[in-house]
């Protein structure tokens, strides 16, 4: 449904988790809140509890530890992801397409993805296959959920958790997995960079929207990437009245060189990006330096092919 309503021009839509009627099992709590951290729209609502003793109270923290868990951990990843939700929302403002889309959308050709709906792009970097089945045996006393899903072709992937890159799901095949509580089915397109806010010890997202940024980079099979970050008050239509009062920024990252452009607000006050986060990255560089020739503070990790650059 909010795919198509996403096609349909109406992009921000959602439904009430964990499930409006009823009491929800801790299983449903896990893949709906999971589910609904990628709903353009994220709410939890219910029914009336004013009948107790037919309905339980549906606050996070009346839940099991489980839960909770659960819980905390989805809305956090939201958080991580906030700029770029909020940078393609923006986007979606100017030329219709979705946040959350159908595989065809970015993959016409692949004819398999033509009514497939368990899995979605999430924005055009994302892709998401949500867990939507009910645990049986052994998968439910172990508290795992299976997801079956495949990665487009001709495109560079990353494991969302563990960064590794992954190749694209041969045509006829699909991939099942068994997954743990607080791991998705979610992988990144290769050529992405993507705007994490560091929003530690935050009680509330709009305080911290300023805060520092790391950008994580996954190249692309031929090394490159881009990306983009939109920011504004989160609060006022005060953006549409000047460009003093917002930024757009888009960044590049081509032959070993990250570069950022400054589309539109150049005046707006902007979060600071302090951290540089390459993901399959071949090999460690001898120096890394910014645009002004200084020496820039770096780790690399080879068994992960990770370089960790610290910019301030």
């Amino acid at each position: 449904m909010i795919q198509q309503l996403g096609n349909a021009g109406q992009i921000f839509g959602g439904s009430d988790i964990p499930g409006f009627y009823g009491n929800p099992t801790d299983d449903l709590y896990v893949m709906f809140y999971q589910a609904g951290g990628w709903y353009p729209f994220m709410r939890a609502h219910s029914q009336s509890v004013d009948t107790p003793f037919l309905y339980q109270d549906r606050e996070p923290w009346m839940q099991t530890s489980r839960v909770r868990e659960a819980i905390r951990n989805a809305i956090n990843l939201r958080y991580d992801l906030i700029l770029y939700i909020y940078t393609t929302f923006e986007n979606a403002a100017r030329t219709a397409e979705p946040l959350v889309r159908p595989m065809w959308h970015e993959f016409p050709d692949e004819t398999r993805f033509w009514n497939v709906a368990s899995q979605f792009m999430f924005g055009s970097g994302l892709l998401v296959a949500p867990k939507v089945t009910k645990p049986k045996g052994v998968l439910e006393h172990v508290h795992m959920q299976q997801v079956t899903y495949a990665l487009p072709l001709n495109e560079t992937w990353y494991h969302f958790y563990n960064k590794t890159r992954v190749a694209g799901t041969p045509q006829g095949q699909w991939v099942t997995e068994a997954l743990p509580d607080l791991e998705q089915a979610v992988y990144v397109r290769g050529g992405q960079i993507l705007p994490i806010l560091q929003h530690d010890d935050c009680m509330a997202l709009l305080p911290c929207l300023k805060n520092n940024v790391s950008l994580e980079v996954y190249p692309s099979e031929t090394v490159s990437a881009s990306g983009a970050l939109y920011i504004d008050d989160g609060t006022s239509f005060d953006y549409k009245s000047s460009s003093a009062n917002y930024t757009r920024v888009t960044f590049y990252m081509n032959a070993g060189a990250l570069r950022a452009v400054v589309d539109t607000g150049g005046t707006y006050s902007q979060p600071f990006v302090n951290r540089v986060i390459f993901y399959g990255w071949q090999s460690s560089p001898k120096l890394v330096t910014n645009s002004l020739g200084t020496s820039l503070t770096f780790i690399y990790v080879d068994t992960t092919q990770t370089l960790y650059i610290q910019l301030a």
